[in-house]
């Protein structure tokens, strides 16, 4: 049933969540001497702060450069993943078993 099937694909979703979080751990640890990536964030947030001249918005783009607005930065990425993942991985599953039990039935049912 389709319901059976997002079940499976929200499973597959977080276990997909859970290696790439991990990946993405092991690389961050890898490169955390160089700097690279936080430089890259830094550079990313920096070109954002140009584009927008609200004085709110430097305010809070300056937070962002902060270790701590760092870390709250991946946070809230990682959690904006995780729910892509499982939304994704689940909707994937109710179709897949929609069109799986659709073809047992016949083309007609």
């Amino acid at each position: 049933t389709p319901r059976l099937g997002v079940r499976i694909g929200a499973v597959c979703g977080l276990f997909g969540f859970g290696m790439f979080a991990l990946i993405l751990a092991v690389e961050m640890l890898a490169t955390r001497g160089s700097g690279h990536f936080r430089e890259m964030l830094q550079q990313v947030i920096q070109q954002a702060a140009a584009r927008n001249s609200d004085p709110r918005a430097q305010a809070a783009i300056q937070q962002m450069m902060t270790p701590a607005g760092l870390a709250l930065l991946i946070t809230l990425v990682l959690v904006l993943f995780l729910i892509a993942f499982l939304a994704l991985s689940g909707a994937g599953g109710a179709l897949g078993s929609w069109l799986l039990g659709r073809s047992r039935r016949g083309p007609e049912g």
